[in-house]
């Protein structure tokens, strides 16, 4: 079966990414960048020292109360003449040509970082589970799907979800018609302001509405109003077309 590990409290995780041959395919890689690093491999402080220097890994902006240094250069929300579209990060472990844009084919994610990504299934209690939530990091759908499936065996033929919080911002490049065939699923959460890469795709979000599995109307989570969440902000459009979306009142997100 899939990995499981239960938490104090009574709350179970699955891990549904990445697999066995994803971190086969980061191991090379993930080594050469150790070394261009200079870290060793297990240097738990070294690595430690590098991520509290490195300025594009800091919060942005006021985070829980705590004011931080602005990184020059990087951006929280999408700019109104796109420069931060100039200055996306690389995908330092490679594997992709670059971040693939929302007219991108479904599911194309080639990112050996993606692949690596974890993804978990949390269900509370673990006994008889009232809340279930698939929290799917950026990981690539073929993987997502293959663990769906193992999980699956031999019962539903979808997995009833009680979230969906979508993979890699809501990009075109880590959801398939597939992978939301698998689901059954009411409240799906995208997290992005839609800075540097407008994220979430409008063909991925479109794509849950029309694939939509489980019951009642399909609700949209969004912890961002910007440019890129607002055309799911009319609410004419969603009574017109049978589904509701949420985006962020005052300082909290309503769910």
């Amino acid at each position: 079966g899939l990995p499981v590990a239960e938490l104090p409290g009574g709350c179970r995780l699955t891990l549904l990414s990445p697999d066995h041959e994803r971190l086969l395919e980061l191991k090379d890689r993930w080594a050469d960048e150790l070394r261009a690093a200079r870290v060793a491999s297990g240097d738990v402080a070294a690595l430690r020292r590098r991520l509290a220097d490195a300025r594009n890994l800091r919060p942005l902006g006021d985070v829980l109360g705590v004011e931080d240094e602005a990184a020059e250069g990087r951006f929280e929300l999408p700019d109104a003449h796109d420069h931060d579209l100039q200055g996306g990060p690389e995908d330092t472990l490679g594997g992709s040509e670059g971040e693939p844009g929302g007219e991108a084919p479904f599911g194309g994610d080639g990112s050996l970082a993606n692949g690596s990504s974890i993804a978990l299934l949390l269900e509370y209690p673990k006994d008889a589970p009232e809340v279930r939530l698939l929290l799917a990091g950026d990981a690539w759908p073929s993987v997502l799907e293959a663990s769906i499936d193992r999980l699956l065996q031999g019962g539903s033929p979808r997995l009833a979800l009680d979230g969906f919080k979508l993979p890699h911002h809501g990009s075109v490049a880590n959801i398939t018609p597939s992978l939301l065939q698998k689901l059954a699923c009411q409240n799906y959460m995208i997290s992005t302001s839609g800075a540097v890469f407008r994220h979430p795709h409008a063909r991925a979000v479109e794509l849950l509405l029309s694939s939509h599995n489980g019951r009642g109307r399909p609700h949209l989570h969004f912890n961002y109003l910007t440019v890129t969440t607002s055309p799911w902000a009319d609410v004419a459009d969603q009574q017109a077309r049978g589904y509701e979306a949420c985006h962020p009142k005052g300082l909290s997100l309503a769910l």
